[in-house]
């Protein structure tokens, strides 16, 4: 199950830091289908909130990353390869 993430680490493919509202957890997920040697991710932003009283909060996924590739608005990037670094985003 590992074996594709074999050689990565983990600060490449997770941060997390503690809000006052929980944990903020930016990841990259690996697109399955990615042709051999030419490794795809999307960028994602989750959110862990703290228990309050009784029961649990579950974990929420809140966004894709996405970066503007032509001006104003045109035109944006959903997926990036291993080389581009995590970094906070809030969109």
């Amino acid at each position: 199950m590992w074996r594709l993430t074999q050689g990565i680490s983990d600060q490449d493919l997770i941060r997390s830091g503690p809000t006052s509202y929980g944990t903020v957890i930016i990841g990259k997920l690996r697109l399955p289908l990615t042709p051999p040697n030419d490794d795809l991710y999307i960028h994602v932003r989750i959110h862990d909130p703290p228990l309050k009283g009784e029961g649990t909060n579950d974990v929420t996924f809140h966004s894709i990353f996405t970066e503007e590739t032509r001006g104003a608005g045109e035109e944006y990037n959903a997926v990036f390869g291993r080389e581009k670094g995590l970094e906070f985003f809030s969109e």
